[in-house]
């Protein structure tokens, strides 16, 4: 397998775990709990999170979509 294939895969899996594991985390670990605290904490808590998560997630699917069909065009 040559250099190159090896990368593209690499790069594919990391940002999809990135990606996947942020959407995880947030659905199923965050939210539950700021919303059990009330909308005086999980106001702040989202409100300082999402300008900094929602681009980083935007960019990780990005990649992970394009590097996907990258590695579908060379297989």
């Amino acid at each position: 397998m040559d250099f190159e294939l090896v990368m593209l895969r690499l790069f594919h899996i990391v940002f999809g775990v990135i990606w996947a594991g942020s959407a995880v985390f947030i659905a199923g670990i965050l939210e539950p709990r700021l919303r059990k605290l009330g909308p005086t904490v999980m106001q702040p808590v989202m409100g300082a999170l999402m300008p900094i998560l929602t681009p980083v997630m935007l960019l990780s699917a990005t990649i992970t979509i394009a590097f996907g069909i990258i590695l579908s065009l060379r297989l």
